[in-house]
């Protein structure tokens, strides 16, 4: 989940859905917003990450915070950072899902010039990442004039490794669209 708080107030963004590889390594393979999670269960995840916002102390600027979510809906939290969320997250996905800059707001915050975040936009973004694990995504990269949903792609390292940790990956593609981008 990526918020802002100004003044101890604090602005829910928006909540990320993460895929990533089974055991042992963990490692993010996609981030997709809005998240598809119920309603419900939304609910409960703004109101645990704003209860450990103001228990954290956290007055001011960006804050990235992961939870884990059960299939039997118990949630628990893995981090609260008071950061921007990265991997495109903070700097690109939420930006092209609501319409709000979030780098501007941190900027905003700093220089205490904040005003309440306006969502503007309602549309699907995410991030895919490119490894051996996910080579399907190649084509994508390499063709990417074919697909005007992407915003932006690229091969890294002409190098396909087995992931294990976020540097094993050999590259990505960006996008924003009426729906979540799906790969066959």
């Amino acid at each position: 989940m990526e918020s802002i708080s100004f003044k101890g107030e604090h602005h829910i963004l928006q909540i990320t859905d993460k895929v990533t590889t089974e055991a042992p390594f963990f490692v993010e393979l996609e981030h997709h917003q809005p998240s598809s999670l119920p309603d419900d269960i939304k609910s409960r995840v703004r109101e645990i990450v704003v209860n450990a916002l103001k228990a954290l102390h956290i007055q001011y600027g960006a804050s990235h915070s992961e939870l884990k979510i059960t299939k039997g809906g118990d949630i628990r939290v893995i981090e609260i950072g008071a950061r921007m969320g990265g991997d495109f997250i903070g700097s690109d996905l939420v930006r092209l899902s609501t319409g709000y800059d979030f780098l501007k707001g941190v900027i905003d915050v700093a220089f205490d010039e904040f005003k309440e975040p306006m969502i503007t936009e309602h549309n699907y973004s995410g991030v895919y990442f490119l490894c051996k694990e996910t080579e399907n995504l190649l084509p994508i990269i390499e063709n990417k004039e074919k697909y005007p949903e992407i915003v932006r792609a690229e091969v890294t390292d002409p190098v396909l490794r087995n992931i294990e940790q976020s540097a094993d990956r050999s590259g990505y593609f960006i996008y924003k669209s009426n729906s979540k981008f799906l790969i066959k």
